[in-house]
C-alpha cells in the first residue's frame, strides 16, 4: 500500500498536522484537510473595510499575489464574488523582489503606485494570466506617483461626503502574514463590539516622509513583520 504525508499549516505557517494518507482513501482524506486548513487561516480584523492598504504583495505571499480569501476578491469569470470580507477599495504599494517581476493578481487591487507599475515584467505577468485563464487578476490599475497620492485617491473615490472620522481602514504587510494590522478608530471600536481578542502595541497616525510614503508600516524585510 501507497502511503503519502499530509502537512497541514496553521495561521503562522507553522505545522499544525502531519498525516498519513493512503493512495486509495486521498481524495476523501484531502477534502477534510482541506477543510481543516481553510479553519485555521488567517483573516481580516473585520468583515467590512472601507480601505484596505496592503504594503506588499507577490508570489512569495500568494500563487495570486494578494490571497484571494483573505481580501474577498476572486476576479474570475462566472465565479460570485464572496459576500465577506467586504472591501470597498484595495491599495497595493509594492511588489516583493522575490516576485521577480510576476505581478499576477495585481488586478485584484484597485490602486497602485508608480514604484511597484515599474518593477512589473509584464511578459512573466500575461504568461501567469493567459496560462490560468483568469486575465482579470493581471488588469493594472489605477496608477499614482506616490503612496500618499494612491491612497489619497481611494479615499476621495469613496465620494465627496466621506467622513474621514469614520473610515474603516486596514493596513497589512501582505496577505500571508496578519498576526500584525494596523487598524483605524471605527475598525478597533467594531473589533471591542464583536469581542475580539486582541493587544494594541502601539498607537500611530498615517503619516508620511518626504517622499510621501508611509512612516508606519508593518514589513520590515524578507516579507516579514
Amino acid at each position: 500500500m501507497s502511503v503519502g504525508l499530509a502537512i497541514v499549516e496553521n495561521a503562522y505557517e507553522e505545522t499544525a498536522d502531519i498525516v498519513g494518507v493512503a493512495r486509495e482513501e486521498w481524495h476523501d482524506k484531502e477534502e477534510i484537510l482541506l477543510k481543516k486548513a481553510k479553519a485555521m487561516m488567517p483573516s481580516l480584523p473585520v468583515a467590512q473595510i472601507d480601505i484596505l492598504i496592503v504594503e506588499e504583495m507577490g508570489k512569495i505571499y500568494s500563487g495570486t499575489g494578494m490571497d484571494p480569501n483573505i481580501i474577498g476578491r476572486w476576479r474570475m469569470d462566472d465565479i460570485p464574488e464572496p459576500e465577506v470580507p467586504d472591501v470597498k477599495r484595495i491599495v497595493v504599494l509594492d511588489l516583493a523582489h522575490q516576485s521577480f517581476g510576476n505581478a499576477q493578481g495585481i488586478g485584484l487591487a484597485d490602486f497602485t503606485t508608480r514604484k511597484l507599475f515599474d518593477k512589473i515584467d509584464l511578459h512573466a505577468t500575461y504568461t501567469n494570466a493567459l496560462t490560468s485563464t483568469n486575465l482579470r487578476r493581471a488588469m493594472i490599475p489605477f496608477i499614482y506617483p506616490t503612496e500618499k497620492e494612491a491612497i489619497e485617491a481611494a479615499v476621495k473615490s469613496l465620494g465627496p461626503d466621506v467622513n474621514l472620522e469614520s473610515l474603516k481602514v486596514v493596513q497589512i504587510p501582505n496577505t500571508l502574514h496578519l498576526k500584525r494590522v494596523l487598524v483605524s478608530k471605527p475598525v478597533l471600536e467594531e473589533m471591542d463590539r464583536a469581542g475580539k481578542d486582541y493587544k494594541v502595541v502601539r498607537t500611530c497616525t498615517l503619516d508620511f516622509d518626504q517622499r510621501k510614503e508611509l512612516v508606519n508600516r508593518l514589513l520590515v524585510h524578507n516579507g516579514r513583520c
